[in-house]
């Protein structure tokens, strides 16, 4: 070996691999409880831990929803009764008691013998007071050999309602010619424009700022928390009681509890008793445990309920993952005894199964694009032209403006300033439930009517375009009280320009000439003599001395 040469020492020991392992042991513990978890979570497998959520669990989600599509289907069905379904009876009537006894006699005829009702509601829904909102409605019921179809959708959007009328069981109107096409309630408007429109004297404040007495009555309670409590009250009480309970149902895709309840309307009542007792003992405010809703019932409406929970079922299917209510779905199944002959062999079924979709999802709902009126939506349905609806509608705006500044006047024994002035204004004093909430424009110009107090009295001007022909009585019962063209309404003329060129017996001379000669306005030969008053006066005779022979 040379000098100053240093030998080779031995090889170094190979890295460790404990901690690679452990980290592959950590990373695929992790992904496959990961993947447990997830699938669990998706509800792909069950977790045997699983419990079906609480009471208190389901209300908060239930709370908590703030958006959601629903759909109901109804169904009303008399079919061959079943066995095991129970009767009930009518409630007793006094036999002395002939009206008792002749009005169920009434209603019991009312009774079909055969029906079968399906209606289908869908709805997309938000929480809110003034929220975007759609909903449609879609039945076809059969009863008598007879089938009559509803068809029906709103809109609400930006505080503007749209209404689609597709079909209406409603015997002899004819609404296909509305079918495809949107009505639309601009904001505002609640309908048909009205002039006096009913509202309650308690809460309508016109020109001023609501005050405590006006104010939404303020509740310490909630709806939801009286359901919550309700809810509660009646599991203790035993009013519902958890029948079964399925871990393994679904509802659109999503793995939910199915629990069905049993009913106890006795033990409801007591759940109800019981809490109305407390809310009346505290000095909170219930929005839904008031004293209307906690009126103890009469025996015998406590007889009714007793009997109709007798074949009721209630079903819910409760979201395994955030304990949201999916599905609710009530059935019950009524059988007359023989205090209703006609249905001794038959029963009445009854279901209303809600499904929730899309829940706390935004959507957006777009207004129409192509709509009509609600003016010319009654134009098609009442089969009047255009022409003649106008005219009807004028004439009533007239009639109503008038009546307005009549009660107006009789209030403030002067006219307004303005026609802006009325509202507010009660029809009649002693009633001030009917007052003005509107103040239409002119049916021809799409102009406000021209107003002005004139000394005493005061004058609307309008226009007014009658129609050259008409089917309507009325109409042609109206046609002489206005002009074409320009009408000046008073206090004491609906039109001055009609009132001057009236002529009452068809002589050729206004009424208001007669008045001038002296004449008879219903008399067209007021002196008797053969000739009329206009040829009379043509003539330079006088119309009230017969010329002598």
């Amino acid at each position: 070996m040379p000098p100053n040469t240093m030998s080779p020492g031995p090889n170094p020991p190979p890295p460790s691999k404990t901690p690679l392992i452990i980290a592959g042991v950590v990373a695929g513990v992790a992904l496959i409880g990961g993947g447990i978890a997830l699938a669990a979570w998706q509800g792909w497998i069950p977790l045997f831990a699983q419990k079906p959520p609480t009471l208190e669990q389901v209300a908060d989600a239930f709370q908590n929803i703030e958006s959601a599509r629903v759909k109901a289907d109804v169904i009303l069905k008399i079919e061959p009764r079943e066995e095991g379904v129970e009767p009930i009876s009518l409630p007793e009537v006094d036999a002395e008691d002939e009206s008792a006894a002749m009005v169920q006699a009434l209603v019991t005829s009312f009774i079909p013998t055969s029906l079968d009702a399906t209606t289908t509601i869908t709805t997309a829904w938000q929480r809110g007071d003034e929220t975007d909102s759609e909903t449609s409605i879609v039945g076809e019921w059969k009863t008598g050999g007879i089938t009559a179809n509803l068809d029906l959708a709103f809109k609400t959007v930006d505080g503007s309602v749209y209404t689609q009328v597709n079909s209406l069981p409603v015997p002899l109107l004819d609404t296909s010619e509305l079918e495809g096409s949107w009505i639309a309630f601009p904001k505002g408007m609640g309908g048909i424009e009205t002039i006096f429109s009913y509202q309650d004297p308690e809460t309508q404040v016109f020109g001023k700022e609501e005050t405590e007495e006006t104010a939404e009555t303020k509740v310490d309670v909630s709806i939801q928390e009286d359901i919550r409590a309700l809810l509660r009250e009646s599991l203790l009480t035993g009013a519902l009681t958890i029948v079964s309970t399925d871990p393994e149902a679904e509802v659109n895709g999503r793995g939910a509890w199915h629990m069905t309840f049993s009913f106890d309307s006795d033990a409801f009542q007591s759940a109800v008793d019981t809490l109305c007792a407390d809310a009346g003992a505290s000095e909170t405010t219930h929005a839904l445990l008031t004293e209307e809703f906690c009126e103890p019932p009469s025996e015998d409406e406590r007889k009714a309920m007793r009997e109709a929970s007798k074949n009721l079922t209630v079903e819910t299917w409760i979201d395994k993952k955030t304990s949201t209510p999916l599905r609710f779905k009530i059935a019950t199944k009524i059988a007359y005894d023989e205090t209703v002959a006609k249905l001794a062999d038959k029963q009445l079924r009854m279901s209303a199964d809600l499904v929730l979709s899309d829940i706390n999802q935004p959507f957006v709902i777009d207004a129409p694009s192509d709509t009509i009126k609600p003016k010319r939506a009654m134009q098609i349905l009442s089969g009047q032209s255009a022409a003649e609806t106008s005219f009807t509608d004028q004439t009533q705006m007239i009639d109503d403006l008038r009546s307005a500044l009549a009660a107006y006047q009789t209030e403030h024994d002067s006219y307004p300033a303005t026609l802006n002035d009325l509202m507010g204004t009660a029809r009649f004093p002693s009633d001030e439930s009917d007052v003005v909430v509107n103040i239409p424009v002119d049916q021809y110009t799409g102009e406000p009517f021209p107003y002005a107090v004139v000394g005493d009295d005061y004058e609307l001007v309008y226009q007014m375009e009658i129609p050259e022909t008409s089917a309507s009585f009325l109409i042609e019962l109206q046609r002489d009280q206005y002009v074409n063209g320009t009408n000046t309404a008073t206090s004491q003329y609906e039109s001055r320009e009609a009132e001057a060129a009236k002529d009452s017996d068809e002589d050729g001379l206004t009424d208001a000439q007669e008045e001038e000669l002296g004449t008879n306005r219903f008399l067209d030969d007021t002196d008797g003599d053969g000739f009329t008053d206009k040829q009379e006066v043509d003539g330079g005779y006088d119309p009230l001395v017969p010329p002598q022979s």
